[in-house]
């Protein structure tokens, strides 16, 4: 399921990538908003409950801080780094750039064979 949401995440933004004003209507980009915002939305959902389900009680705490601190670490440096990739390559050139990666990842993790389902119990270590 985390493999779906990244291809409805990457579809979206080949969408947008593909997004031509001269030639179509603003309101198209309204068709790519709630895909996107699904992939998003089920990639977040899965992420907490596989967060949840599969730490250790004792650790969560920490499990969460730390995640908490990379995703502020990434909220910080992507609006910069994107910022600059638009002004050096291009709107739509990033956009399909991380459409093709963001895609890219959703098959390779659909395709790699999964793990013994008997295996419920992972831990993670924080």
């Amino acid at each position: 399921m985390l493999s779906f949401g990244l291809l409805l995440f990457g579809g979206a933004l080949f969408f947008i990538s593909c997004f031509n004003p001269a030639v179509m209507s603003r309101y198209f980009i309204l068709i790519a908003a709630p895909i996107g915002g699904a992939g998003v939305g089920l990639n977040l959902l899965l992420f907490n409950y596989i967060v949840q389900t599969y730490s250790d009680k004792e650790h969560l705490g920490k499990v969460y801080g730390f995640i908490n601190t990379l995703t502020s670490a990434v909220l910080l440096t992507a609006p910069l780094l994107g910022g600059m990739l638009v002004k050096l390559a291009g709107a739509q050139t990033t956009f399909l750039a991380a459409a093709i990666i963001i895609v890219s990842v959703g098959f390779v993790s659909m395709l790699m064979p999964l793990r013994d389902k008997q295996e419920r119990n992972v831990q993670i270590d924080a």
